[in-house]
């Protein structure tokens, strides 16, 4: 489980393959629903529901894991893998009505450069299928992942010939 430290910091041990880039600041009261994008990992929390997805590349093998915690981090759930293979990372998280998440990430492919995928997850922890959402020739992307009145927002940067531009879709998130 965590370590809750002074003024609602939710700490996690460095376990293998877990996120271990400091602490997870819980806020204070509210209904919050919004994405941070730090070193490969996103977290969301809504009250003392929080959840944190990660980019990991443990015993050699890029994964993307989440976990979740119904305590305000005082515990949390087995990790459990949302994708692995040929991945880039970037991860992105948001948070859904009734409990579901919404989780981005990169992947590598040789044809194409990278690849913008998104997954619905359940209040259960139970996935939805994998969703292509576009191919991306700029190596290094850190795609933004967000929700606002009924839809998911993914923003990020990609070359047009010489220069780069600014890209984003909007998804809803009933689908």
């Amino acid at each position: 489980g965590g370590e809750r430290g002074g003024s609602g910091e939710l700490h996690r041990p460095g376990e293998t393959g877990q996120p271990s880039h400091g602490p997870v600041r819980r806020p204070a009261g509210g209904d919050v629903r919004r994405h941070r994008h730090r070193g490969g990992f996103g977290r969301v929390a809504d009250g003392d529901d929080v959840a944190i997805a990660w980019f990991t590349a443990a015993d050699g093998t890029p994964t993307v894991k989440f976990v979740r915690s119904a305590d305000g981090g005082e515990t949390f759930s087995p990790p459990t893998q949302v994708a692995s293979g040929s991945l880039a990372g970037y991860v992105g998280l948001a948070q859904l009505p009734g409990g579901d998440l919404a989780v981005s990430w990169v992947s590598r492919n040789a044809d194409t450069g990278n690849v913008l995928h998104l997954q619905r997850l359940g209040a259960d922890g139970a996935g939805g299928p994998p969703r292509l959402i576009a191919n991306i020739e700029q190596l290094r992307v850190f795609p933004q992942l967000g929700y606002a009145e009924g839809a998911l927002y993914l923003v990020w940067t990609d070359l047009a010939g010489e220069s780069r531009q600014l890209r984003g879709v909007a998804i809803d998130a009933g689908t």
